[in-house]
This record gives structure tokens, sequence and C-alpha cells, in this order.
């Protein structure tokens, strides 16, 4: 299992991402999630992005700011 950074951008107040891969012994699979944190004042977002090959980052840091947004229209 390797834990690398992901680069998110600036999304809300805060954001820090990372990508977990993890490639087990017993398997000829390769596990990805991509897990992106954001916060907006007293609001913690948690997104997840989870695969068996590759993950395209850019549709996981843009489901990250969609997310961002809808808070910001809801309160």
């Amino acid at each position: 299992m390797t834990v690398d950074r992901l680069g998110v951008g600036p999304i809300g107040d805060e954001a820090a991402a990372l990508r977990i891969t993890m490639r087990p012994k017993i398997a000829s699979v390769v596990a990805v999630e991509n897990l992106v944190l954001v916060r907006r004042a007293g609001t913690l977002i948690i997104l997840t992005h989870t695969s068996l090959s590759g993950i395209d980052d850019g549709l996981t840091v843009r489901a990250a700011a969609k997310a961002y947004r809808k808070t910001t229209s809801v309160w």
C-alpha cells in the first residue's frame, strides 16, 4: 500500500487530498482511492473516489469543487 499527495488546488477555506494505492499480493488487481477533504467554515466535506484500475484525478477534483459549490447555495 502506498499513500501519495493529490493536488486539488484552492477549494473552500482549506482543502487536502491524498491517493491510496493498494496492491494485494494474493490478487492481480490494483485498488485506488482518492480521498478529498474540503473545509467550509465549520463544515467538513469528505469525498472518496475508488476504482479497481486507473482513476481520473480531474473527475475527483471536479466532484469536490461541485460538492463545495452545493454547500454555498444551501447556506
